[in-house]
């Protein structure tokens, strides 16, 4: 249950996906997905890794 009081040391810690990267351009990431959307395990590791979701 969340008591509205921060936790932890007082670090930040942010969830950034590819689509923000200076390392990743949007064709590829779009190239990445079209190649594994009909694959369920690929499709898992994409939207970990490139989308940052879990």
């Amino acid at each position: 249950m969340d008591s509205g009081q921060p936790c932890g040391t007082g670090g930040r810690s942010f969830h950034l996906n590819a689509f923000i990267s200076p390392w990743w351009f949007w064709e590829d990431i779009i190239k990445l997905w079209l190649k594994v959307r009909n694959d369920p395990e690929q499709k898992k590791v994409f939207t970990n890794t490139v989308l940052g979701e879990s």
